[in-house]
């Protein structure tokens, strides 16, 4: 493409993040005696339909307000696959993730540009680089997929390992990390499993051809894609954890990661639970869909207004 260099934009229209409205909030508090005033988490929970006509108009609303509150304040975490994350990593080799629909695409850049303080905890560019297009042409050769074809399980388990090393690295406390070790053992073995191939330099066409078939190819995708998701929620508590200075953290990602990071900062942190806006009809069914990527018409949530959103924003 001209006027891009080495870089292909690849334009995802799978479930990572294409689309996109809120369907809840959830509001943490913490005593600070250093400051004598509480730090607020509010976790605003992203949820994926590509057709959603609150996609834009949330995404509107949340432009609106951000820039309106003092940034020596606030913090800002998301999840944004079209974004530099926080350690200035954008993209995966010679690809790219170029998304502009939806409450989490390109979001951090707004905020960059605006100059809201933000940190993005999205680390998976090379598993989407690799695995979004087949999730696009499911029944297609994967070695037609010019990315899958050029992707390896090496690159997949070091962008893994890679964050849970430095989450382990850097924790915040021995909470943290006893609780960060407790709950990845299944992550490790996903990890194992892509190592234990014979040959971890093998790509991701190469794996895929070998290991399914069109019939069982987006099952296998699909768990490729989120069996790590819990390191999401704790990216976000350890940034939360890091910043408590902060008056205010709004966190904006995908509704499992939300949930994550409430429970946790809970449990590690120290946070009391203040308004949970679905908390009446926050059905189990929902969250374990989500986690997979694959919802039942009728167990898709409905969006949220934004007024809690707006409130914790603007005062």
């Amino acid at each position: 493409m001209k006027g891009l260099g080495t870089k292909f934009v690849l334009l995802l229209l799978f479930c990572a993040q294409a689309h996109a409205y809120l369907y809840d909030v959830k509001v943490l508090r913490k005593w600070q005696p250093s400051c004598n005033r509480y730090h607020y988490w509010v976790g605003c929970c992203d949820f994926h339909d590509k057709m959603h006509k609150q996609n834009s108009v949330q995404r509107k609303k949340i432009e609106e307000w951000l820039p309106g509150y003092n940034p020596d304040h606030l913090l800002v975490l998301v999840e944004d696959l079209s974004s530099t994350n926080d350690v200035g990593r954008l993209g995966c080799g010679s690809y790219f993730i170029n998304s502009r629909l939806g409450i989490l695409a390109g979001l951090g850049n707004y905020c960059k540009t605006n100059r809201i303080p933000v940190q993005n905890v999205e680390y998976r560019y090379c598993r989407v680089v690799a695995l979004g297009p087949v999730i696009n042409n499911i029944q297609a050769d994967p070695h037609s997929l010019p990315s899958a074809k050029k992707m390896t399980l090496a690159e997949l388990a070091r962008e893994i390992e890679g964050v849970y090393n430095d989450l382990l690295l850097g924790s915040t406390s021995t909470e943290f990390k006893n609780m960060l070790i407790a709950k990845t053992a299944t992550l490790h073995k996903g990890v194992d499993k892509l190592k234990g191939a014979s040959n971890t330099y093998i790509t991701i066409a190469d794996y895929l051809r070998s290991n399914t078939t069109a019939w069982n190819r987006l099952e296998i995708v699909k768990n490729m894609l989120t069996f790590d998701g819990i390191l999401l929620g704790f990216k976000l508590v350890d940034a939360t954890l890091k910043a408590e200075h902060k008056e205010k953290i709004i966190a904006f990602a995908g509704g499992t990661h939300i949930n994550e990071a409430y429970e946790l900062l809970q449990k590690i942190g120290g946070y009391e639970p203040i308004i949970d806006s679905k908390s009446a009809n926050a059905a189990d069914p929902v969250a374990k869909a989500i986690n997979t990527g694959s919802v039942p018409l009728n167990k898709k949530p409905e969006p949220i207004s934004l007024e809690l959103l707006e409130h914790y924003i603007k005062n």
